[in-house]
């Protein structure tokens, strides 16, 4: 049963062989009014915010799920 098994994965896997696989996740999808809101937020926070900085790391994570995906 084992040789089945390996045997129909490795066909399965063979037919997806010819089509690229995008394994990155789509980035969120914000509204211009949710993002303008959000900058007037950030601008908002006191010099080295802990959160600011945090925000400027997920800045940097969706810029690169944006090149990955493209």
């Amino acid at each position: 049963m084992n040789k089945l098994l390996t045997i129909a994965l490795v066909l399965g896997l063979a037919g997806c062989a010819g089509r690229p696989l995008n394994t990155c996740p789509a980035p969120v999808e914000y509204s211009r009014d949710f993002l303008a809101g959000a900058a007037d937020e950030l601008e908002a926070l006191p010099d080295g915010s802990k959160l600011g900085v945090m925000i400027d790391d997920y800045a940097s994570e969706r810029s690169a799920l944006r090149a990955c995906r493209a």
